[in-house]
């Protein structure tokens, strides 16, 4: 856009005059003049009081859309009309610029360029009280969360607990185990997608309420904790519970992942099932998490090396960070049936009794025991190259 095109459109818009003559729902445009359209201005003036008297945007964007379906109302157009100061004579001119005459995408002003304000630019359709009455409403609406939905289930956490990070809600989320639902809360801002810009921790509701029934002293029910609680602080290890009455106190809290979650009767179940199915072959076998590097503390992992046919074992960090080679699954195998004297290696023996294992070097590892005893023993980093063999009446001459 050239200079004196600019300097014309900035020549309009400061003498009160918009640039651009968008159509607003309830005006019709008569030359440079904004003129009340009364038929769209009774649609008008019933959102904005369907609001006040406690309408949902989701419930005025349904009745619209079914009684108006040629209008195309949705549910942006519908927030948008309620936050619109043209609908009190208000003109607000250049809320958005083009940022490049190529692409011409639309940014919203942010202080780049300057605003024009003009006051009674045209007869309004709703009354400055019943505009403002709206934005106040819109505000405590937006403090409140999900409570203000009258759609969403609830429950007496919703919208009382917050990130110590970021200042977001938590939001409530259904998780479900072997058919068995169980609740935990998280950030709002890590579910919609930006965990890397927040550190809120996933809290299970019953941490949430074991550590209050806690601090209380009192078993935990909803209505007691409605009663006192106003809000819950949520930092990496500490929950900081705000009463009503002005008072905090502060407690730490673990994240014990499935621990909470099982109850006797499922361990007693995975035991069993455990000793009767012992781990198979895949990515997951007996030694999956129980392989450890000495040097840096990282968890060996498993992997199928073509060259020899087999998998083996390394340290997660690489080589070239630890300098420990990767040890041979049937090396592993070979020591510990040594170790614990069997006959061939036994995957149940070898879960009932070892702990872990710690590789410290390219010749030796340690074993911890379940009884709390260790023991050091070397091991063969050597490699194993496949032997192909092939049929000797090949390589045989017929006499």
């Amino acid at each position: 856009m050239s200079s004196n095109i600019k300097w014309a459109f900035r020549r309009k818009l400061r003498n009160g005059q918009p640039v651009h003559q968008h159509k607003v729902l309830g005006y019709d445009w008569q030359d440079d003049e904004m003129v009340i359209n009364e038929a769209e201005a009774e649609l008008v003036r019933r959102v904005f009081a369907d609001y006040l008297s406690g309408s949902s945007t989701a419930e005025l964007t349904r009745a619209l859309t079914a009684e108006y379906p040629e209008l195309g109302i949705t549910y942006s157009r519908v927030a948008a009309m309620l936050s619109n100061e043209k609908y009190i004579g208000k003109m607000v001119m250049q809320k958005t610029y083009s940022s490049s005459p190529i692409t011409k995408k639309t940014r919203i002003n942010n202080g780049e360029l300057p605003m024009y304000v003009v006051d009674d630019h045209h007869e309004p359709i709703v009354s400055r009280e019943a505009f403002y009455a709206v934005q106040t409403e819109r505000e405590r609406r937006a403090k409140l969360g999900a409570v203000a939905n009258k759609y969403i289930n609830t429950s007496c956490m919703t919208g009382k607990i917050k990130c110590g990070y970021c200042g977001e809600n938590y939001i409530k989320n259904k998780q479900v185990r072997n058919g068995n639902p169980y609740w935990t809360w998280n950030c709002r801002k890590r579910i919609h997608g930006n965990a890397a810009a927040c550190g809120g921790r996933i809290v299970p509701e019953a941490i949430i309420k074991s550590k209050f029934a806690e601090i209380c002293g009192q078993e935990f029910s909803e209505d007691l904790f409605d009663e006192l609680i106003l809000e819950i602080i949520v930092l990496s290890d500490i929950l900081e519970f705000r009463f009503k009455d002005g008072n905090t106190a502060s407690i730490k809290w673990k994240l014990t992942g499935n621990k909470d979650r099982w109850t006797d009767e499922e361990r007693a179940l995975k035991s069993r099932y455990a000793k009767a199915h012992p781990f198979s072959s895949g990515k997951i076998t007996c030694f999956t998490s129980k392989i450890q590097c000495g040097r840096c503390g990282e968890n060996f992992r498993r992997q199928y090396i073509k060259s020899s046919g087999n998998y083996s074992w390394g340290c997660a960090t690489g080589k070239k960070v630890c300098g420990i080679r990767w040890i041979r699954e049937e090396e592993l195998k070979r020591v510990l049936t040594e170790v614990l004297k069997l006959p061939e290696f036994n995957e149940t023996a070898f879960t009932e009794c070892v702990e872990r294992l710690v590789v410290h070097s390219n010749d030796e590892l340690t074993i911890y025991f379940k009884d709390g005893s260790k023991e050091t023993v070397p091991w063969d980093s050597k490699r194993r190259i496949r032997k192909n063999v092939k049929n000797s009446t090949n390589n045989t001459a017929d006499d």
